[in-house]
C-alpha cells in the first residue's frame, strides 16, 4: 500500500537538499575566491588552495564520519600532511568511554578533553594525561577511561560540555617511533544504533563542514601572522607566555 503522504513529502525533501547542496557549493566557491584574494602570487595561490582543500577534506571526514559521540571513532586531523600526530574522537558529558591503545612505538602522548574547536568558539582543554601519568602494560597496551565513576589511574573526567578528545602523539626518533593504534568505545550501556542519515542532517553536516574549514583557514592565517616573522631566519620580539620565568617566549 502506497503512503501518499510520504510519497508527496519525499520530493520536497529532495528539493530542500538540492537547495542546501547549491548553498554548500556556492559557499565553497566563495571560500576558494577568498583564499585566492589573499595570495601575493600564483605559487602562494596554489599553496592556499591546496591547504584549504586539505582542511575541507578533514572537516568532511569529521562531520560526516567522526562526530557521533554515541558511536565514536578516531579521525586524524592535521593542518599539514607532514604532521600525522593528532587524533580526535567525539564524546559527550554524562557518558563513559574506554580508549584502548598500543603505545609501545611512541615516545609520548597527550590526551586532552575539549568543549569546542578553538576557531569556532574560544575554549580551553580540561584535563590531560601523558605517558608518565598512565599505567601501561609491559607489552605497551593501555586502557584510558573517560567519564563515569572516578578511578585512581588512567582516568579523566568529562565535563558536561565535552565535545571531543584529542590524542597528540610525539615521536623523538623517526627511525623507530611509529604511530600508535587506538580504539574508543562507549561503555555506559549499549549505545543506540546510528539512524540513517536524513536529508536535513546531511545538509547540516555539509554546511557545518564548510564553516569549520573556512573558520579554521582564517584562524590559521591569523596564527601564522602572529607566530612567524615576516622575514626568514628572524625572531619576533619576546611575547608573554604563561608558565615561564620571565613570562616571555620567542617565535622564529
Amino acid at each position: 500500500m502506497i503512503n501518499h503522504r510520504t510519497a508527496m513529502a519525499e520530493p520536497r525533501g529532495v528539493e530542500r537538499l538540492a537547495a542546501q547542496w547549491d548553498a554548500f557549493c556556492d559557499g565553497l566557491r566563495a571560500a576558494g575566491h577568498d583564499t585566492l584574494a589573499t595570495a601575493a602570487n600564483s605559487p602562494d595561490a596554489a599553496d592556499g588552495l591546496a591547504q584549504f582543500g586539505m582542511l575541507l577534506e578533514a572537516s568532511l571526514r569529521w562531520n560526516l564520519r567522526g562526530g557521533d559521540p554515541d558511536n565514536p571513532r578516531f579521525i586524524e586531523i592535521n593542518d599539514t600532511p607532514e604532521v600525522a600526530d593528532n587524533l580526535f574522537a567525539a564524546v559527550k558529558g554524562g557518558a563513559a568511554y574506554r580508549v584502548s591503545g598500543d603505545v609501545s612505538s611512541l615516545f609520548d602522548i597527550n590526551l586532552s578533553v575539549h568543549s569546542s574547536w578553538a576557531w569556532l568558539k574560544p575554549s580551553k582543554p580540561t584535563g590531560d594525561l601523558g605517558l608518565a601519568e598512565l599505567e601501561v602494560a609491559d607489552d605497551g597496551r593501555v586502557d584510558i577511561f573517560l567519564g563515569g565513576e572516578p578511578r585512581s589511574r588512567n582516568w579523566l573526567a568529562l565535563p558536561d560540555d565535552a565535545q571531543f578528545i584529542q590524542i597528540r602523539e610525539y615521536h623523538a626518533d623517526y627511525s623507530s617511533h611509529r604511530p600508535g593504534q587506538w580504539d574508543i568505545e562507549r561503555i555506559d550501556g549499549k549505545p543506540p544504533a546510528p539512524d540513517r542519515l536524513s536529508a536535513e542532517a546531511a545538509s547540516q553536516k555539509l554546511l557545518a563542514a564548510l564553516e569549520w574549514a573556512r573558520r579554521y583557514a582564517s584562524f590559521h592565517q591569523a596564527a601564522l601572522s602572529f607566530t612567524f616573522p615576516d622575514a626568514p631566519n628572524a625572531l619576533r620580539p619576546p611575547a608573554p607566555h604563561a608558565g615561564t620565568s620571565p613570562p616571555t617566549c620567542w617565535r622564529a
